[in-house]
């Protein structure tokens, strides 16, 4: 067992880093809702999440189906 003259220092928060990336998410999150609003591309291309998103869900039963 060897005992290092140098000492132990442990690396501290990114705060402006995770800042930085939690701004850019938002305003892209944003920009995306914007944009889908108005470009039927954006639509579409959104329609295919939905889909995806929803099948991976467990089946829940419809208004109809409980009347």
């Amino acid at each position: 067992m060897s005992v290092s003259p140098y000492q132990v220092i442990f690396p501290g928060r990114k705060r402006g880093k995770r800042a930085i990336v939690k701004i850019v998410l938002f305003i892209l999150g944003r920009s995306i809702q914007s944009a889908s609003r108005f470009d039927k591309k954006i639509q579409q291309e959104l329609e295919t999440f939905k889909v995806v998103h929803e099948s991976i869900r467990s089946p829940k039963t419809t208004d109809d189906e409980s009347k």
